[in-house]
């Protein structure tokens, strides 16, 4: 079975399940690299985001904030951020990598 190269999570999410809660259970057989976004802001939020395994935690708002200074807007960056991301985790190189969906 194919294992995605990286997850993008969100922590807040419909349901029962939340994204800390995905999170572990994805860290119970694979050390892909996940990307948390969210609008919680709070230190705490994030810092829980890289006790259950994640490799950044970003609130979204930071985010757009970034974005709007960065180069070639926000899809630039969040490619940015998913590049560095599998390249840290030796997934991937950056010449295979093709976004899913923009």
């Amino acid at each position: 079975m194919e294992q995605p190269d990286l997850v993008l999570l969100d922590i807040i999410l419909p349901g029962a399940i939340d994204g800390y809660q995905v999170a572990q259970r994805l860290r119970e057989f694979s050390d892909m690299p996940i990307i948390m976004l969210t609008a919680k802001v709070r230190e705490t939020d994030m810092l829980r985001g890289f006790d259950v395994g994640a490799m950044i935690t970003l609130p979204s708002l930071q985010l757009q904030g970034i974005a709007g200074a960065h180069p070639g807007g926000p899809q630039t960056l969040q490619e940015n951020i998913i590049q560095a991301a599998l390249r840290r985790s030796s997934v991937a190189t950056c010449a295979s990598i093709s976004p899913v969906a923009r």
